[in-house]
């Protein structure tokens, strides 16, 4: 409804308040509403957003799995953070699938997740980083040794 109590509350401080106007004349502009994208709903002034993971895109792919009649392959839906990130430090995926790529990561014990300790059931997992590992340690997963890494 726009009353910005959400944002205001919000933990994570990740509702915007959509301030701009998509929808004015300045913008009717042909070549401009070219370099719009098609799969993103175009909301009205004065609503509460935040990321939905690109929700069009899983109802998309969910989509093309039922009519072709397979299962959703792990990977079939990438974000377009992800799809968008060069160090592919972005994985998408269904945590309840334990031979996915995204619950192998959990696996390995580097995962956190921030404010998780509120009980607001995060969606986002992120993976700590190694520096200067033990080398008598077996590696509990993320990249091998001498492979090139991000950050």
């Amino acid at each position: 409804v726009g009353t910005r109590y959400c944002a205001n509350n919000c933990p994570y401080k990740v509702r915007r308040f959509n301030f701009y106007d998509f929808q004015a004349d300045k913008l009717r502009d042909p070549v401009q509403e070219l370099g719009q994208n098609p799969q993103v709903t175009v909301r009205g002034v004065g609503v509460m957003e935040k990321c939905t993971f690109c929700v069009q895109r899983i109802s998309a792919a969910k989509h093309h799995a039922a009519n072709t009649g397979s299962p959703l392959a792990d990977g079939a839906v990438k974000t377009a953070c992800q799809q968008a990130c060069p160090a592919q430090a972005i994985v998408f995926g269904d945590v309840n699938d334990p031979s996915s790529r995204i619950s192998r990561l959990l696996k390995s014990g580097r995962g956190y997740r921030v404010l998780e300790e509120l009980n607001v059931r995060p969606n986002v997992t992120y993976l700590a980083r190694l520096r200067n590992p033990h080398p008598d340690l077996s590696p509990a997963g993320g990249h091998n040794p001498g492979e090139a890494h991000h950050g």
